[in-house]
């Protein structure tokens, strides 16, 4: 048997090491779910667990659920200024830095005129699924 290839560049491969590992998790976390979850709220949990690999450093992804439990709260309290999401809103930054939190809104509900904008709207609010999204980020954002 060889022994494994040594590597001049060792915080390449600790950086590559982190990300698969935060995949394998995130995947394994799926492999534990029941699998009686269906339709919008499988939807929501696929998205969160995609943002845990997207932001794999604790605080900032912390930061980030903070960010959209306060969202989704606003959206159940009927908040008309959370519905759109453009240059003015408080919320573009955190959607133009992480794709996968673009991916949990529109696993809420939010659309937008094409794949590409950043513009997103909710012109029909699901309480259920907002609800479900909200106790899913406040879980999360208990941390380890």
């Amino acid at each position: 048997m060889e022994p494994p290839p040594t590597h001049d560049d060792k915080d390449s491969n600790d950086d590559d090491d982190i990300v698969v590992l935060h995949a394998s998790l995130a995947f394994a976390r799926l492999n534990q779910r029941p699998t009686s979850t269906t339709g919008p709220n499988k939807a929501i949990d696929l998205a969160l667990d995609f943002l845990t690999v997207d932001i794999p450093l604790l605080p900032d992804r912390l930061h980030v659920l903070r960010s959209l439990e306060l969202l989704l709260t606003a959206i159940l309290d009927e908040h008309p200024d959370c519905l759109r999401i453009d240059d003015r809103s408080s919320y573009r930054p955190l959607v133009a830095a992480y794709p996968s939190v673009q991916h949990v809104l529109r696993a809420v509900g939010y659309t937008s005129s094409s794949a590409t904008s950043l513009v997103l709207s909710l012109d029909q609010v699901d309480q259920s699924v907002v609800s479900h999204a909200l106790a899913s980020v406040k879980r999360r954002n208990r941390g380890p």
